[in-house]
């Protein structure tokens, strides 16, 4: 392989269409019976991932690319079902209940 090659070219050895990926994608989850995601949708999955694994705000903003760190937690930041039981517990813990 050369250096220029292309890893996933079209038929011409160009660049694949910007929804290609998408296509691929929809190919894949229509036969099967799952929530639908899209291309980015993997991104904010693999944020949140990151997070429950414990990594730092300032890791999570290094690998998604953000040069500002408020954009990783107000849009690709969510709080998970187990994170809100979590959250309930401490409260119920501090509470002492």
């Amino acid at each position: 392989m050369q250096k220029e090659q292309l890893i996933f070219p079209n038929t011409l050895n160009g660049y694949k269409s910007l929804n290609t990926p998408s296509k691929w994608l929809h190919s894949i989850i229509d036969g099967i019976d799952i929530k639908p995601i899209t291309i980015h949708g993997f991104r904010h999955t693999h944020c949140s991932a990151l997070f429950s694994a414990g990594a730092s705000i300032k890791e999570v903003q290094q690998r998604l690319g953000h040069t500002d760190v408020k954009t990783t937690m107000d849009i690709y930041t969510h709080v998970t079902h187990e994170q809100n039981k979590e959250a309930v517990q401490k409260l119920v813990n501090y509470l002492n209940f």
